[in-house]
Formats: structure tokens, C-alpha cells, sequence
């Protein structure tokens, strides 16, 4: 039974982690989406004209590589995040079928004890 407390106490807390990185994931794709959008030409546009520059092409320039890199980062970030998520439900599945076979084996003999009493 010890055996069994521990993988269910392992596999709750590897369905936290999951929803950790769900929650994660939405995150990110939130201020993926949002940067993507601020990186709208006419987005850019409403940045600049809301700065009031002389060198207004300088500055939509300046915007837009950090927009880019900012992107790139949040992507990295998604990827890494995904691989983590992918790697969790697959830990998740193996310890379900853990918890399934012990179960089955230690109620069986359970049951089997209490049959021959």
C-alpha cells in the first residue's frame, strides 16, 4: 500500500505540473498573440505616430526588430514549454498504468485473503 500511496502521490503531482504548464502555455500565447498584432503595420504606424519623432522610420525600425525579438523569445519559450507538456502527459499515462496494475494486484489479493477467511 506504501508502494501505491507514493505513485498516486506522484502522478497528483504530476497533474499539477500539467495544469502548471497549461496555464504557462495560455500565458504565452496571449503575449504571442498580442505581440504578433503590435507587429501589424498599422500598429507600428499607431506607435510612432503616438511618439511624435523626427525620424519616424528610424523609430518604426527600432520597434519592430524589438517586436521581432520578442517574438522569437516567446516562441522559444512556447517550444520549450510544449516539450515539457508533452513530456509530463507521458509520464502521466505510465504512471496511471502503474496505479492500475497495483491496484488490481494489491485489491485482488485483498479480495482473495478475504474469500478464503
Amino acid at each position: 500500500l506504501e508502494v501505491l500511496n507514493r505513485i498516486e502521490v506522484s502522478l497528483a503531482n504530476m497533474q499539477k505540473l500539467k495544469l502548471d504548464l497549461i496555464e504557462r502555455q495560455s500565458r504565452f500565447r496571449l503575449q504571442l498573440a498580442t505581440v504578433t498584432d503590435d507587429l501589424q503595420p498599422q500598429s507600428i504606424e499607431r506607435y510612432v505616430a503616438l511618439r511624435g519623432s523626427t525620424d519616424a522610420e528610424a523609430l518604426r525600425e527600432i520597434r519592430r526588430t524589438a517586436l521581432e525579438k520578442e517574438r522569437r523569445e516567446l516562441m522559444t519559450v512556447l517550444s520549450q514549454i510544449e516539450r515539457e507538456l508533452a513530456a509530463t502527459e507521458i509520464d502521466i499515462r505510465r504512471t496511471e498504468a502503474q496505479v492500475r496494475t497495483l491496484r488490481n494486484q494489491i485489491f485482488g489479493e485483498v479480495e482473495r485473503q478475504l474469500a478464503d477467511i
